[in-house]
C-alpha cells in the first residue's frame, strides 16, 4: 500500500527530470458505468494505469502525483499495482470539487512532499488521455526547460458553426488560428503554483493554460496527435481500445487491437520437359514445365512462404 503523499520508491530524486501531476478525481458522469471512467478497463487494465505507464516509460519524470477522489484510494491502488515504476516516485493526494480545485490541491501536495529545489518543470495531465506520445512529452518538457509554458494542442480543421437553441445554424465561425487544447500542459512549477493560488476564487477558467494566462503568463502550443484523445463517452473508450498497442504486461488478456505484420517469401523450381507452366493457379502453355513433387507453382508457393513468415510459422 502507498499512503497519501508517500513515495513508492525511495530512489533519489533527479532534479534534471520533470514532475507530472495527473488529474483523476472526477466522476466522469457522461461515461456511465458503476465506477469513474479513469478506472474503467481496456485490456484488463484501467485508463489510469495506461496513462501512468506512458509517463513512466518516457523516462522524463522523477515523480508522478495523482490527484484522486477521497473514495477512490482502493481503485487507485489497484491501478498502480501492475506498474513497474522504474524508480519513479508514485504519489497520491485527495482532490477537490472541481478540476481547478483538484489541480491546486495537487500542486500544494507536491510543494509539501517534494523539496522545492527539485521542482522546476511540471506537466499537468488528464488521467483519461492514455495515448499521449513520447514526442509530445519531450517537446513539452523541452519547451518548459527553455522558459516557455506550453500545452499539447491540435489545429481545428473542421468547419465551425454556431447553433441556436433550436438546433439551427446561425453563424459560421472562422477557424483560422483556432486550436483544440489537450493535455499535458507544461509550466514552471513556481509560476503555475502562484497562478492557481491567485485564481482560487474564479470558476470561469477551463484549463491550466487559462489559469496561467489569467496570471499574465504567455503560453505556447506543441503540435500533438489526434490519437491523444480524451475518453468522455463509451465510443471514445472503444476508439482507445483500437488505438492502444497490445499490452504484453498481461499475457492472459484478449486483445482486439489491430496488428500489422509483413513477411517475405520466395520459391525456386527448375524447368523440365513438359507442355505448360502453372503460375498462381493459371496454366500457361509452354514447351517446358516446372519440376516439383506438386504442381511446382512458384507464385503461390512464394506467397504462402510470405504468409508463414508474417505469422512466424517457419517455412512452407
Amino acid at each position: 500500500m502507498i499512503p497519501e503523499h508517500s513515495a513508492e520508491s525511495s530512489a533519489a530524486k533527479t532534479p534534471a527530470k520533470a514532475l507530472a501531476l495527473v488529474v483523476a478525481a472526477g466522476r466522469g458522469s457522461r461515461m456511465g458505468g458503476v465506477i469513474p471512467k479513469q478506472y474503467q478497463e481496456i485490456q484488463d487494465e484501467s485508463l489510469l494505469t495506461h496513462s501512468l505507464r506512458r509517463l513512466i516509460n518516457s523516462d522524463l519524470f522523477s515523480s508522478i502525483m495523482t490527484v484522486i477522489h477521497p473514495d477512490d484510494q482502493p481503485l487507485y491502488q489497484q491501478s498502480i499495482a501492475p506498474l513497474n515504476s522504474r524508480g519513479v516516485s508514485l504519489l497520491s493526494c485527495p482532490g477537490g470539487q472541481s478540476r481547478q480545485d483538484s489541480v491546486r490541491r495537487g500542486l500544494r501536495a507536491v510543494a509539501q512532499d517534494l523539496s522545492p529545489p527539485d521542482i522546476t518543470t511540471i506537466l499537468i495531465h488528464d488521467a483519461a488521455r492514455p495515448l499521449v506520445s513520447q514526442s509530445t512529452l519531450v517537446q513539452l518538457v523541452d519547451a518548459t526547460r527553455a522558459g516557455r509554458a506550453a500545452i499539447a494542442a491540435r489545429p481545428v480543421v473542421d468547419s465551425l458553426k454556431r447553433v441556436d437553441d433550436q438546433g439551427q445554424i446561425c453563424d459560421s465561425v472562422p477557424r483560422a488560428g483556432l486550436w483544440r487544447a489537450q493535455t499535458p500542459q507544461a509550466f514552471s512549477f513556481a509560476e503555475i503554483m502562484q497562478a492557481h493560488n491567485r485564481a482560487a476564487d474564479r470558476h470561469d477558467l477551463t484549463d491550466d493554460a487559462a489559469v496561467a494566462q489569467a496570471a499574465g503568463l504567455a503560453v505556447g502550443v506543441v503540435l500533438s496527435s489526434d490519437h491523444n484523445l480524451k475518453v468522455t463517452t463509451p465510443d471514445d473508450l472503444s476508439l482507445v481500445q483500437a488505438l492502444l498497442p497490445y499490452n504484453a504486461h498481461n499475457q492472459n488478456q484478449k486483445s482486439h487491437t489491430m496488428e500489422t505484420r509483413t513477411g517475405q517469401g520466395y520459391d525456386v523450381h527448375a524447368f523440365e520437359d513438359g507442355n505448360a507452366v502453372i503460375l498462381c493457379g493459371v496454366e500457361i502453355p509452354h514447351t517446358q514445365r516446372l519440376k516439383g513433387h506438386s504442381d511446382a507453382d512458384v507464385g503461390l508457393h512464394a506467397l504462402s512462404d510470405a504468409l508463414f513468415a508474417a505469422l512466424a510459422e517457419g517455412d512452407i
